[in-house]
């Protein structure tokens, strides 16, 4: 998703540059990295930001939440906040208004990218369905090759071959292929009993990869590679996806 812009507003200088480098290495546009409440609003109504990072803690009158806030309800902007392992309760019970999820530090740059992402795609307000070809008699095509994805009142067609990976993502999953990636409203294992069991398989607690598309596996590290993505085998997958290969040696 290129030409996102991206605010960070967060305190720690250290982790401040940090977060630099991870967006710039993402290719996103960031607009700029503030340390008080008292510049997001100038820089929100300058620059318009898609996405704003947000740390609890910052300087200001305003803390973290009582920002997001007022950006919300005045901007529509989008949040995505920033916490320690130490404020995450805390931060779940204040919790009340709509927001786009939050990471919890330290934080990889895969994990940063796919929030970013799935934030971007919910802010479409867009409802997301999956349908598959199944037999209906003699009424309609059977499709095994593709499933339709909903988005609005448009289906829209994603060949099975295509699909790279499915993520967990709490209440959502993310369908991922090497073009594109679709937000969905249900479980990871929903969105499993609908795909092939022969061709897709579940990796670990958060993964299920398509079979057909890995390059190789790194059975020192447990790790599964599939094109540039990799993903760690978790053990009570790992003999079930072991016994599925055909191996030489």
């Amino acid at each position: 998703m290129p030409n996102i812009k991206i605010l960070v507003v967060v305190e720690d200088p250290i982790f401040a540059s940090e977060l630099n480098t991870l967006v710039k290495e993402l290719d996103y546009d960031l607009i700029g990295i503030v340390d008080n409440s008292d510049e997001v609003q100038k820089i929100v109504e300058t620059n318009n930001p898609d996405l704003i990072l947000m740390d609890l803690k910052i300087n200001g009158d305003l803390d973290g939440i009582e920002l997001a806030k007022m950006i919300k309800i005045k901007y529509g902007v989008g949040v995505i906040f920033m916490t320690s392992p130490e404020e995450q309760k805390h931060f779940e019970q204040e919790m009340e208004m709509e927001h786009f999820g939050y990471l919890v530090k330290p934080f990889s740059k895969l994990t940063l990218q796919n929030k970013i992402e799935l934030a971007m795609i919910n802010m479409t307000h867009s409802e997301y369905s999956v349908s598959k070809g199944v037999d209906n008699g003699n009424e309609g095509m059977i499709l095994e090759d593709c499933v339709f994805i909903k988005r609005n009142n448009i289906l829209e067609r994603v060949e099975i071959n295509d699909i790279e990976f499915i993520q967990s993502e709490g209440n959502y999953c993310v369908i991922s292929t090497e073009k594109k990636k679709y937000a969905l409203k249900m479980s990871l294992i929903k969105v499993r009993k609908m795909l092939d069991s022969h061709r897709f398989v579940r990796v670990n607690k958060r993964h299920i990869i398509n079979m057909s598309l890995i390059s190789s596996i790194d059975l020192s590290t447990s790790q599964i590679k599939i094109n540039e993505d990799n993903f760690s085998i978790g053990r009570t997958y790992k003999e079930g996806l072991l016994k599925r290969l055909k191996t030489l040696s």
